[in-house]
Order: structure tokens, then sequence, then C-alpha cells
């Protein structure tokens, strides 16, 4: 009976909060109703439609909770509604003639949504007795606790179609795709939705309304005992540990390496990111190690945050600011000002901090100050520079020249490639409209864009042997086809992998600390007959200029012999990567013997 209670119960939600969202709900029904279309014919044309009712739905969610927060007849309920069909039909007119759905539009789109996002967690808690740390831990809740049944239900749908297609009769395999799209796109949102209760209502309630509308929401924003133990006492001290490490890396390297490190930028992002939502979920939390979190870790954010921004601000330098930096910087500003925030005022005005990232998302999409007008700007005048430079732009036509700078050469492949990447070559009158770096560029400004223009000590290449070119066999008596790769680095003298043909042994062999393997030929008896180190593979390349070509057969062959067997390699491909002081490579090459007589 209690399973059929709440099974009744459940359902009972899902119907409550279709009537509540009719708008989401809509758009919800219309993406499903696409992407089935999308599933069925195979078709990727329906991207622009999906993205708009995506957009739409959304903007129901955060309409209806406009409506629930600041007021009270239907009326209100149903124009918020036809202005969020509006805007995002609005949206649609805007996009539907482009000719594909770019990358700029889908980060515009992006951030857009996920101002929506932020805005359906802030609303509730303006000027009310609920603050942002209530609804934020109810969202939280809801979406973890919608994608867990979503999974599950997912997964025992998949079980019922894999057996009735093993024991029963023969399904259609799109019928999985098509389960998977009522479930994630359909079921799950509504779950969600069924989840967030109803904050606050400016208009009349029933007594027995208003205490309904309480224990719904006390319930909501109360946060489980799994995640309070989960949050402090292990997560915050993981937080903490992983803090005294990074200040210390900090501090050590702060004259140095702290600003040349790439890897560190995104470390320190993620870093900040779980700070603040560790925070924002703590915020309600009394026990002592999630006070002490909240009472220094905020001041602790403030000057890793900086350093970041610092650095990241840094490494605009010659090659100016894409959109990507532009991202990061922007984030890291945001960042800082929560560190403050979080500092100086009490958790209950953590809503500000939602603020504060609207406005930032709105200003990063908007011109004159938004993302892609200004890495476009800057893109655009750094390859300029660099061309007038060195003479390259003559009566606004550029001028090929391969003898100029590294450091020029770095900064003209750097921001062609986004140039190109970004579709602006026909917004610049001296570039051709249809420049795209990987057939037009060496043409137009005299040099490869793969070319290693930091010379022997660059950080990549990549070669194969072209496919082409056949191979000679004739004469030679075995063959194998072998691998050599950085991680088959724990040599101990041992056998890393064994070939054997016709009683004779292939040995990748690798002694201790050696880095790079030899590969070794035994005859029957397990006497070695000829022994070749891999190393000179990688050293023939080293000091190519090129990082990705195709390789003729002469520079892909390796040959040696004694008196007893020539030995020949082929190399299929070779990779080589170079992060810091650590080295990786990867090959895959065809061994031939011929035993002589």
């Amino acid at each position: 009976m209690k399973v059929i209670s709440r099974f009744k119960k459940n359902l009972q939600g899902l119907i409550d909060a279709v009537v509540r969202f009719p708008f989401t709900t809509i758009f919800l029904m219309a993406v499903a109703s696409v992407n089935a279309l999308a599933i069925q014919s195979s078709r990727e044309d329906y991207i622009k439609l999906i993205v708009t009712f995506v957009v739409g739905a959304f903007l129901g969610a955060t309409a209806h909770l406009i409506y629930e927060r600041f007021f009270s007849r239907t009326l209100h309920k149903w124009i918020l509604g036809v202005i969020s069909v509006l805007i995002a039909l609005g949206y649609y007119i805007i996009i539907k003639d482009l000719p594909r759905f770019s990358m700029e539009l889908g980060i515009k789109t992006s951030v857009s949504v996920f101002a929506l996002l932020i805005a359906f967690i802030w609303i509730p808690s303006i000027k009310a007795k609920y603050t942002f740390n209530d609804t934020f831990l109810a969202v939280f809740k809801g979406f973890f606790i919608a994608l867990f049944f979503a999974a599950v239900t997912w997964g025992g749908m998949s079980l019922i179609l894999g057996a009735t297609d093993e024991l029963l009769f023969s399904i259609n395999s799109k019928l999985y795709s098509h389960t998977a799209n009522i479930i994630f796109t359909l079921f799950a949102p509504i779950y969600f939705l069924s989840m967030i209760p109803r904050y606050q209502h400016v208009g009349i309630l029933t007594e027995d309304a208003k205490m309904h509308n309480e224990e719904e929401i006390q319930k909501a924003v109360l946060c489980p005992k799994y995640l309070e133990i989960l949050i402090s006492y292990i997560i915050v001290p993981l937080t903490a540990v992983f803090t005294i490490i990074l200040l210390s890396y900090i501090m050590i390297n702060i004259r140095a390496s702290f600003w040349e490190n790439n890897l560190l930028e995104p470390m320190l992002v993620s870093y900040s990111i779980i700070v603040i939502l560790i925070y924002i979920l703590s915020s309600n939390l009394q026990n002592k190690f999630a006070l002490t979190f909240k009472k220094i870790f905020p001041k602790m954010l403030i000057p890793i945050v900086f350093f970041q921004v610092m650095a990241s601000i840094l490494k605009i330098g010659d090659l100016g600011i894409t959109h990507g930096r532009y991202y990061v910087i922007l984030y890291g500003i945001f960042a800082l000002i929560a560190g403050i925030i979080f500092s100086i005022f009490s958790v209950k005005k953590n809503g500000w901090i939602a603020l504060v990232l609207i406005v930032f998302s709105l200003t990063s999409i908007m011109p004159p100050l938004d993302a892609f007008s200004i890495s476009k700007a800057s893109q655009i005048s750094v390859l300029k520079d660099a061309l007038d430079r060195n003479k390259m732009i003559v009566e606004n036509q550029i001028i090929p020249n391969s003898a100029i700078s590294k450091a020029d050469k770095t900064i003209i492949t750097s921001t062609a490639e986004y140039i190109s990447m970004m579709e602006y070559a026909n917004q610049i009158e001296w570039l051709r409209d249809d420049f795209r770096v990987y057939e037009h560029f060496e043409e137009t400004f005299g040099f490869s864009a793969y070319e290693r223009i930091e010379g022997p000590k660059s950080e990549y290449y990549h070669y194969e042997r072209d496919e082409n070119s056949s191979i000679n066999i004739s004469g030679y008596d075995l063959f194998v086809n072998a691998n050599t790769f950085a991680y088959q680095n724990e040599g101990d003298g041992e056998a890393i992998s064994i070939f054997s043909e016709t009683g004779a042994i292939f040995k990748i062999f690798k002694s201790e600390g050696e880095k790079y393997s030899q590969i070794e030929f035994y005859d029957e008896r397990g006497n070695l007959m000829i022994a070749y180190h891999l190393r000179e593979i990688f050293e023939r390349y080293q000091n190519d200029t090129a990082i990705d070509k195709l390789l003729p057969l002469e520079e892909a062959t390796f040959i040696k012999e004694n008196d007893q067997v020539e030995m020949k390699l082929v190399v299929n491909f070779v990779d080589y990567y170079l992060d810091g002081k650590e080295e990786n490579f990867n090959a895959n090459f065809y061994v031939f013997i011929r035993i002589k007589e």
C-alpha cells in the first residue's frame, strides 16, 4: 500500500508540475517531438529548433517564478508566459536564416541559458523569508534526484528492451534513442520542476495553502544528513589540504613558473568554483567544520583568485585576447567579488553574487563589451600589427614572407587560426573572404601553419607514413607489427612485449633507467642476433621543422644489419609530446628480418 501511495503522490506531483509550468511543459514536449523526428530521420538540421525550444523552456520556467514571487492574478501568469514565447520566437527568427549554428551563437545561447538558470534560483529569494542559499540547495537537490531517477529509469528500460530483443522478438535499435529522449527530455525536467516549491505568493492564500507551502519549502531547503556529512567531513577537509598545496606552490613559484604554467589556470578556476559551491551549500550548516570553512576559506579565495586573474591578464601578452580568455578573466573577477562578499557580509547576502553573475553573463554577450566583439577586434589588431611590422600588407593585399621572426610566425599563426575558426575573414578587407587555415594559410602568409616555429624543442609532432607508398618485402624471412610508447617506462630489465614466429622471438625490451625501448631479435635457440634502439626513430624526427606531415617511405625506413641478419623498421606513425620536462611518445612500426646465409 505504501508503494502504491507513494507512486500516486509522485504521479500527482508530475501532474501538478505540468499544470504549474504550462509553457515550460509545452516547450519540453516540442523538444522531445523534434528530437524524435531527428532520431527517426537521422537528420542533423533540427538543431535551431531544438535550441529555440530549450531556450523557451528556461524562459517559461523563469517567467513563472517571477509570477509566483511578485504577482497574484492569473492574467499576469499568462502575460509572462506569452512574453517568454515571444522572446523564444524572436530568437528563432534571428537564427533561422543563418547558414549554420556557429560557435559564437552557441556560446552566447549557452551563456543566456545559464543566466536564466541563475535567475530561476535567485528570484524566489528576492526580499523573501528564504535566502539564496535555501533556493540554491533546493535546486541542487532537485537536479541530482531527478537525474538519479531518470538514470535508473533509463537503465531499467534498456534492460527490458534488451531482454525483449534477445528473448522474444527483434526491436528497432532506434527505440533505445526514443526511450532516452522521452526520459531525459520530458520526464526528468518535469520531475525536477515538481520538486521546486512555491516559496511565496503575494496573493491571498488560505491558511491550509500557506501551511502546505511552508511544509514543502522546509522539506526542499533542508540539507540531508548524508549531504551534510559529505560536505563537512569529506569535501571540506580535502579542499583544505588542496588549498595548502596550492598556496605553497604559488608562494614557491611566484617569481617564475606560476605566471607561465598553462595547466595551473584551469586548476585555479576549478578550485574557485568548488569553494563557491561548497560555501553556498554549507551556508546553513552549523557544525564545526562548516563554520571553520565559512570563516577562513572566503578570505583564502581572494588572493588565489587575484593571482589567477593577474596570470590570465599577463597571458594575453602578444597574442591578444580570445573569447575563452575573456571568460576566464571575467569569471576570475566574479570569483574575486564573491570572495569579498563572503568575507564581509553574512550568508544571508549571498544572493548578491547571483545578481553579479547575471550582470556579467549579459555583459559578455551584449555589444560592445561582449566577449566576441572584444576578442574579434583584439585578434584582428594583433594580426595586422604583426603583418605591418614585417611589411606584409601592401595596398590592402597580404604579401607572403617566410623570412620573419619565430615570434611573429607564432603570432600570425595563432591569430589567423582564431579568425578562421570564428569565420571573421569576410569582415577583414585585406584577407580573402573564404580564408581557411587548412587550405589557404601557406599561400597567404608564405610559411606553413604547422611549421614547428619554436625549432627542435617543439612540444609536439605527429608523423604518418604515406599509405600510398608500397613496402618491398621480397627477401625478408620474418615480419612483425610492433609498438613503443612512453609508459613502457616502468622498465626493470624484463621484456615488455614478446612476439614469436617459427621459433624465433622478438622482444620490445627496456633496461632499467632507460627512456626508450629497444627491439631485439633472438633465434630459436635464444641467441641474440640483433638489437635496434628505438631512440634513433625519435632522434631522426626531432630536428624536423614540421609538426604534422606524411612521411615518404625513405624517411619512414630504418635499417640495421650485421653479419648474421638484417633488420628493417618501417614507421607507420610516430607521436611525440614534451610537457615541461616530461616526454610522452608513441610509435607503431613494422619489423622485417632477413637471415643471411
